[in-house]
C-alpha cells in the first residue's frame, strides 16, 4: 500500500492530492480540478494552515463555474476555516456575484460571522465591493447587523473611503443612527477621517 501511495505521489510530481487540488484553483485550470475530484479526492478536507478548504479558496479566486463544481462533488458552503470565515465571506471579498448566488443557492448561510463577527456583507462593504453589497442585501443579509466592535456594513464602507459603497448601503436602506462601541455613528467617523471622497456629504444629505 505504501509503494502504491509512493509511485501515486511520483506520478503526480511529488504533490498529494491537496497540493495539486489547491494549485489547480489558483491555476483556474477547471479541467484539472475537475480531473483530481474524479479521482476521489475529499472535496471538503483542510487544504492550507488556515483551515480552508477548496471551495473557499475558489470563492477567493470569484469563478462561479469552479465553485459549482466543487458543490456538484459534495463540496459543504456551510464549513468554515480556523478564524470563522465561510465561502461567502471568501467571495464577498472578491465581490463577484455570480459565486455568492450559487453558494447562497446551495446552502451557504446569509449572514455567517467570523470569529471577529464581521458578516459577508461587511467582507464586501470593507473591500469596497458595491455590486456585492446589493447582490447580498438582495439574497437577504441584515443590513444592519453588527461586529464584535458594534461596526455596521455601512460604518465598514465609511471606513474604507467608498463612495459606491455607501451609496449602495444607503439605497438599501442602512441604519445611519447606529453607533459602535466607541459611540460613534457612520457620519463621526466619516467626519473623523477627514474624508476626502464626500462621504460625510453624502450622509449629510441622506439623514
Amino acid at each position: 500500500m505504501l509503494i502504491v501511495s509512493l509511485l501515486m505521489l511520483l506520478l503526480n510530481g511529488g504533490c498529494d492530492g491537496n497540493t495539486q487540488l489547491v494549485k489547480a484553483i489558483r491555476d483556474r485550470d477547471i479541467t484539472k480540478v475537475e480531473r483530481l475530484l474524479k479521482s476521489g479526492i475529499d472535496v471538503n478536507s483542510r487544504v492550507d494552515s488556515e483551515g480552508r478548504t477548496a471551495i473557499m479558496l475558489a470563492a477567493l479566486e470569484g469563478i462561479s463555474e469552479l465553485t459549482q463544481l466543487l458543490i456538484d462533488h459534495g463540496a459543504d458552503t456551510r464549513m468554515s476555516d480556523k478564524h470563522g470565515r465561510t465561502a461567502l465571506h471568501f467571495g464577498a471579498r472578491v465581490g463577484d456575484c455570480l459565486t455568492i448566488s450559487v453558494l447562497v443557492s446551495h446552502g451557504a448561510v446569509i449572514n455567517p460571522q467570523n470569529d471577529r463577527q464581521y458578516t459577508a456583507l461587511m467582507e464586501a462593504a470593507n473591500s469596497g465591493k458595491a455590486e456585492a453589497v446589493v447582490c447580498l442585501v438582495n439574497l437577504g443579509a441584515e443590513i444592519d447587523r453588527q461586529d464584535g466592535g458594534d461596526f455596521t456594513a455601512l460604518m465598514h464602507a465609511v471606513w474604507s473611503h467608498d463612495l459606491k459603497t455607501v451609496e449602495a448601503l444607503l439605497d438599501a436602506g442602512a441604519d445611519q443612527t447606529k453607533r459602535n462601541s466607541q459611540g460613534d455613528t457612520a457620519l463621526d467617523i466619516a467626519s473623523s477621517l477627514s474624508n476626502p471622497k464626500g462621504i460625510d456629504i453624502l450622509l449629510l444629505r441622506r439623514r
